[in-house]
């Protein structure tokens, strides 16, 4: 499996779509590098997520998407012509699995996708020193270009702290995973990543066997990986405000929600499954709106009431 995954390195870059936005020299202090990873379920959940993201900055956005054979041409297509509406230029990775589906996945919760941040520095062009990792079920709720252009301060990445580090459980997984109690665990749906730093200090073979090690420990599969490979190595951000992460939430406290920059749909309750709608589902469909999504609204609507 090592040695097939080591053939990424050949992964062909597709640009989908060409624009100015795709002549990208170097850093940039107005460009914003997206990376991103998603299925045929979650497809117009980063266009929502992206949709967000224009709404809040005027700065270039520059997405990379890896695709491991999941979404099909027409898909990627479509993907394509809708994030050029949004000013928004798009670069697909093909990845063809390389042998993910060999790579354990707890439950069906998750996808194969969620592997693919992980290589991140390996399959990126070279000239991308920076780039910010985005899960899909998220939504921005301002600039985070603060956020973006930030000083790494020598580590690897900059994270945000998983909401549930005080909890009995998590404490429990972190001692499974051999990682101090009182480590700070993170999440992994918002992640900067410093490309350079990570390319110069990290070899692939060692993270797919220590990532292989690691198979009957993990439940929060890349999560896990993530905190046990870089657990020394990453700053934290406010969870708070970059990473405000839902769960089973039932309500947004007031004294939070001005403060959110980055909203996250994280658990099993999605805002567009009409049946675990709950109050802060807003947030994400007064984006949808505004992508023109009314008659999605009204069919979950009319499948709540039911």
């Amino acid at each position: 499996m090592i040695e097939c995954l080591i053939s990424i390195h050949k992964a062909k870059v597709c640009q989908v779509h060409k624009n100015r936005l795709l002549n990208i020299v170097g850093e940039r202090c107005n460009m914003l590098n997206i990376l991103i990873s998603v299925n045929s379920r979650y497809l117009d959940k980063a266009e929502t997520m992206l949709y967000s993201l224009r709404s809040h900055t005027k700065d270039e956005i520059n997405v990379f998407l890896l695709n491991g054979g999941s979404l099909s041409k027409d898909e990627v297509d479509s993907f394509s012509k809708t994030l050029i509406k949004y000013k928004i230029s798009l670069n697909v990775i093909n990845l063809e699995q390389y042998g993910f589906e060999k790579l354990p996945l707890c439950n069906e919760q998750f996808s194969i996708e969620i592997y693919y941040r992980i290589l991140a520095q390996f399959v990126l062009p070279e000239h991308i020193d920076r780039i910010l990792w985005l899960d899909a079920d998220l939504i921005i709720m301002k600039d985070i270009s603060e956020f973006y252009n930030q000083n790494f301060d020598d580590k690897y990445l900059v994270v945000c702290s998983d909401s549930k580090n005080d909890k009995p459980w998590l404490k429990e997984r972190k001692l499974i995973l051999g990682l101090n109690p009182n480590y700070e665990y993170f999440n992994s749906g918002v992640i900067l990543m410093d490309l350079k730093k990570l390319r110069e200090n990290t070899l692939l073979e060692n993270i797919v066997s220590q990532s292989q090690s690691l198979a009957d420990k993990l439940l929060y599969p890349d999560q896990d990986i993530l905190n046990y490979l870089y657990y020394s190595k990453v700053k934290y951000a406010d969870w708070k405000v970059y990473n405000y992460q839902l769960v089973c939430l039932e309500k947004i406290p007031k004294k939070d929600i001005n403060d959110i920059a980055i909203l996250h749909y994280t658990g099993p309750n999605k805002p567009w499954d009409p049946y675990k709608i709950t109050s802060h589902a807003k947030y994400y469909w007064r984006v949808r709106l505004k992508q023109g999504h009314v008659i999605s609204m009204f069919k979950a609507y009319f499948i709540r009431i039911q």
